[in-house]
């Protein structure tokens, strides 16, 4: 996505230039080449050399077999030792910089007619092109759960512990995903159940977080730990598949739903704070979720996920054969 924040009384100068920016991007063979290094070096200080992104990037791979989520955003090592060309970039360019695959969102205090007369007038007459048939495989269904063990390079990181289960995709018409994610509330907000008793109560983790992926196609429930220095994950693993056990075996209650509920409602508060927030939620509920006006509905679908709700998707989703679990430990 691309973004930019500026005072009202520069919009009528904005608009052109990201008009220019999208309709027109054009690179010499000079410049792309040069972008490369920079692009290489991203990915080694984001992925190769940092224990986090190494993990979390690692476990795309694992989950997904065949969905292109399997792929890192920045390509894979490879990709970028490819000779990739100039044309090839504008290729995707041409494809993909369409009007079928942009969503323009404003916010803010501005005259609104001006505003629409100048998006007329600097995107208006752009043509839609055929863009590729986009054939994306779905996901099979995991049958058996996948394990991966890792050693870092070298001694100073901290154990850590990533726990994922394929979900629904970000279709807020669908109660599965509210339900998971009121779940991982339960779980994960600073009063959640394993927030308390492994960060508060036993202090064997640095954090621990979950949550359900809000994705177009679907995404992963994930459980995110860093372990404090000398603490065990055969020490800390158990303890979290026993938390997510009881999610099926025994109903939550009202109050710790009732607390996650306005754990969620605070949070689209705070997404409502600054124009620039609400413009990147509203573009993500129309890209991800397909209807923006879904924005207005969640509130409600999240207000009517009930303590039975919350035990079917974890009897649905949370099973041991649809579960991928990545550890990483420090060098001996």
């Amino acid at each position: 996505s691309y973004f930019v924040n500026v005072k009202k009384d520069y919009l009528e100068k904005i608009i052109p230039i990201e008009a220019d920016r999208v309709r027109n991007l054009s690179f010499t063979n000079e410049a792309f080449r040069m972008e490369m290094g920079p692009v290489k070096e991203e990915r080694r200080r984001g992925v190769v050399d940092d224990p986090d992104g190494f993990i979390w990037d690692e476990l795309a791979q694992t989950a997904y077999q065949v969905h292109p989520y399997h792929h890192p955003v920045i390509g894979f090592e490879e990709d970028l030792e490819k000779n990739i060309q100039v044309q090839d970039g504008l290729d995707f360019k041409k494809n993909f910089y369409s009007p079928g695959y942009t969503t323009i969102v404003l916010t803010g205090n501005f005259d609104t007619p001006k505003a629409l007369e100048l998006i007329k007038k600097y995107y208006g007459d752009w043509q839609k092109t055929p863009s590729p048939s986009l054939n994306i495989p779905a996901e099979p269904k995991q049958t058996r759960e996948r394990v991966k063990n890792y050693v870092w390079k070298d001694s100073e990181v901290s154990p850590k512990l990533l726990i994922a289960f394929h979900g629904p995709n970000f279709e807020i018409k669908d109660d599965d995903f509210c339900a998971l994610e009121l779940a991982a509330r339960i779980l994960f907000m600073s009063s959640g159940r394993l927030t308390k008793k492994l960060y508060n109560d036993l202090q064997l983790v640095e954090y621990i977080s979950g949550g359900m992926e809000d994705r177009k196609d679907p995404g992963l429930f994930e459980i995110s730990t860093s372990l404090k220095r000398g603490k065990s994950i055969d020490e800390v693993k158990p303890l979290i598949l026993e938390e997510l056990e009881k999610l099926k075996n025994e109903p939550v209650s009202e109050r710790e739903l009732e607390k996650a509920k306005n754990s969620v409602k605070a949070e689209m508060i705070y997404r409502m704070d600054n124009p620039l927030s609400v413009a990147y939620t509203i573009g993500h509920f129309q890209t991800a979720g397909g209807d923006y006006n879904l924005l207005f509905e969640i509130q409600k679908k999240y207000s009517e996920v009930t303590p039975g709700m919350i035990q079917q998707v974890a009897r649905k989703y949370l099973s041991p054969e649809n579960r991928t679990v990545l550890t990483l430990l420090p060098k001996k």
